[in-house]
């Protein structure tokens, strides 16, 4: 995000600021760069999901108002682990906790809180 010329993205994102690949595009830039673009808050339209639940295994949603964005990522900007919908009915659950149990030894306590943390919300 930090090589694309910000004013060429601030021109495509005003073309068309209420298309929503656009505003997740825009949403993204600003959250990875933590620059505002020289653009209004949207003031109409929907709100629509960052994630598309049907492909994504997703989390309560944040609504922000500048892009009118339901961020509904497993955790934050610096770090959202994605889990395909699509592989998760063929997991072994049992398989999947040992492997998660063995990994989450070896890491931080801070780190294995929030693997704990993200494995009860995806349950």
């Amino acid at each position: 995000m930090q090589k694309i010329d910000r004013d060429e993205l601030t021109a495509y994102i005003r073309a068309k600021p209420t298309g929503r690949n656009t505003r997740t595009l825009w949403f993204l830039s600003e959250g990875f760069v933590k620059e505002r673009l020289d653009l209004p808050d949207l003031k109409q339209g929907n709100y629509v999901d960052l994630l598309d639940s049907e492909i994504y295994v997703s989390g309560a949603p944040l609504k922000f108002k500048r892009q009118r964005i339901n961020a509904n990522l497993l955790g934050n900007a610096l770090f959202f682990p994605r889990w395909w919908m699509e592989r998760i009915p063929n997991c072994d659950e049992d398989a999947s906790e040992g492997e998660c149990s063995s990994l989450i030894g070896e890491y931080p306590q801070n780190f294995a809180r929030a693997i704990r943390y993200l494995r009860k919300r995806v349950k």
